[in-house]
């Protein structure tokens, strides 16, 4: 499905889906995964999402 990886300026690997396998912009297009379930770690607390998005900086695990 895609790469996981540590580049730019994150601090944790991260995944990113793309429709073209290339770093050239013309034409790629990046899509949000969305979790059916997930725990997400926003600032300091910890919190049980259903059908949910990952937000810039967010900590995210399947089980607490």
């Amino acid at each position: 499905m895609g790469l996981i990886g540590n580049s730019g300026y994150s601090t944790h690997p991260h995944l990113h889906v793309q429709n073209k396998p290339t770093s050239d912009l013309d034409g790629r297009i990046t899509y949000p995964l969305r979790f059916t379930e997930m725990y997400r770690k926003r600032l300091i607390f910890w919190k049980e999402v259903s059908d949910g998005y990952l937000l810039r900086n967010d900590k995210f695990s399947d089980k607490r």
